[in-house]
């Protein structure tokens, strides 16, 4: 299954309690064999999301933040704005948590398991008070060290970033602690974060950008920068969110009755060609946590091939958890290095992306239609066939899916010869929802499989055929020899 996870505002949230984000710290820590990559865990307010977005909707002001939060393995929210945005949306956060106190916690629990800690952090009265405050506060923990290093982030250090973080990377990997805290602030301690992770051999690292009430001692001048920040970042929100909220609730109640019937979710489909292959999934109406699950356990076998493509022609909506999965899928395949597409998405749901800010993600893998895919697959190295095959064997039937063009070029003998001994004691459907054009030559094709069914007292049945093909059907005069049905689900009703 997917984490457990809801996205706001274009940032996927992980929805913990205080002690279910401490369990889920220590299980990476106990699970994290070998260490290849590092962890990364963020804590989050509203004002580090902010920093993130501009005003517009396809406007994102800091890239390399927001590609560190997408990638983190958990985000945990500490301000009470996000989960009153979760609760507008219908799809409510557990409390925020609590930095200080989880802080504490934490550092208990680590203790009694006998893992170590390294602060690294800003050269301030406030860091050096946190520090030693935990080693007074918790004697039996590990604290290997802390650092106030110099990172290089803007301006003429950069010249020299690669030696400075060479020293640090250098002293960690050698002191090996079990878990890094990150206090330098946000996005500097995020950035730097994405630049050496490569380099890291420990496990974990968690970024808190959050003070401490008890070792703050603001003056007047910093209290008055955080409260216009402050005011600067809710005012951002409200326009940011504000349209967000009205949409998704009214989305929400216009398809009030597809959200309540329980619907199960079609089966993928495996396009086959003589070179390349690749899975179609069509979605259900709505995708929320129970289609999103069913749909999670289908795609186990689909991630064994290198492409995956969403059919969203059927979606009307899309709720917190639908979101959350279609970010951890499409990041689940970038990792693995494969290949991902859509196609059919409405209008409706692309503004609604929008408001999520999640197109940006989305629209460079998004297609109109079939169509406008399959030229574009075909085309990308000139190799690349233009029709593709997807058989389901059942109990009493065959289904035959047909995906691209049914061209003159194709040597129809072969399949005839090959689907013989599979429909032999079956009736056979074919399923020309994707298919796009039929070339004359595949009609006598279809008429030689008609006549086999015949012979053997089986029958034929056609169905997904759009009005284009109907056209074609027709030219061919074909249309009166066979019996078509609107989908799949009419056709097989009385097989």
């Amino acid at each position: 299954m997917y984490p457990h996870a809801l996205v706001v505002l274009g940032i996927p949230i992980n929805d913990f309690t205080q002690d279910e984000a401490i369990q889920a710290i220590l299980k990476v820590l106990n699970s994290t064999a070998g260490h290849k990559n590092v962890h990364y865990v963020s804590f989050v307010g509203i004002e580090e999301i902010m920093n993130i977005w501009g005003w517009s909707q396809s406007t994102i002001e800091n890239r390399e933040f927001l590609s560190v939060l997408l990638k983190a393995t958990y985000v945990i929210p500490t301000n009470e704005a996000l989960v009153w945005i979760s609760k507008m949306l219908d799809d409510p956060l557990q409390p925020a948590i609590q930095e200080s106190d989880f802080f504490h916690k934490l550092c208990e629990r680590l203790a009694a398991e006998n893992k170590s800690l390294f602060f690294l952090g800003n050269n301030d009265t406030e860091f050096r008070q946190l520090v030693a405050q935990t080693k007074r506060n918790f004697p039996k923990l590990r604290i290997l060290g802390s650092e106030t290093p110099r990172i290089a982030l803007e301006g003429q250090d950069l010249l020299n970033m690669d030696d400075l973080d060479a020293l640090l990377i250098e002293e960690l990997n050698d002191l090996a602690p079990d878990v890094l805290w990150v206090s330098l602030g946000s996005p500097k301690q995020e950035i730097w974060f994405k630049r050496v992770k490569r380099r890291l051999k420990i496990p974990l690292a968690i970024g808190a950008s959050f003070r401490f009430a008890e070792t703050l001692h603001p003056t007047f001048f910093e209290r008055s920068c955080h409260f216009f920040k402050k005011i600067k970042s809710f005012f951002k929100l409200c326009v940011l969110s504000l349209p967000l909220i009205l949409m998704q609730n009214w989305s929400r109640l216009i398809y009030a009755k597809d959200i309540s019937r329980a619907e199960t979710v079609k089966d993928p489909l495996l396009f086959l060609s003589e070179a390349h292959s690749f899975v179609v999934f069509p979605l259900p109406k709505v995708l929320n946590q129970q289609t999103c699950d069913q749909i999670a356990w289908h795609l186990k076998d689909a991630f064994e091939h290198p492409r995956l493509i969403f059919d969203f022609r059927e979606v009307k909506y899309i709720d917190l958890h639908g979101l959350s999965f279609l970010l951890h899928t499409m990041t689940r395949i970038w990792k693995e290095k494969k290949e991902i597409y859509a196609w059919g998405l409405s209008n409706y749901l692309k503004y609604l992306l929008k408001l999520h800010r999640l197109w940006f993600l989305l629209d460079p893998y998004f297609f109109h239609s079939p169509q406008d895919f399959i030229r574009s697959f075909a085309g990308k190295d000139g190799k690349r066939e233009h029709f593709y095959l997807s058989i389901q064997q059942k109990r009493a039937h065959m289904i035959v899916s047909f995906f691209g063009f049914l061209g003159n070029q194709i040597n129809y003998a072969s399949y005839l010869d090959s689907w013989i001994p599979m429909v032999e004691d079956k009736g056979c459907v074919l399923d020309f929802t994707y298919c796009l054009a039929v070339d004359n030559r595949a009609f006598g094709f279809l008429l030689r499989i008609k006549e086999y069914l015949q012979q053997h007292g089986k029958s034929l049945k056609i169905c997904g055929v759009n009005k284009n093909l109907e056209k074609e059907f027709a030219q061919a005069g074909v249309n009166q020899y066979v019996k078509f049905y609107p989908n799949l689900e009419s056709a097989l009703i009385k097989i």
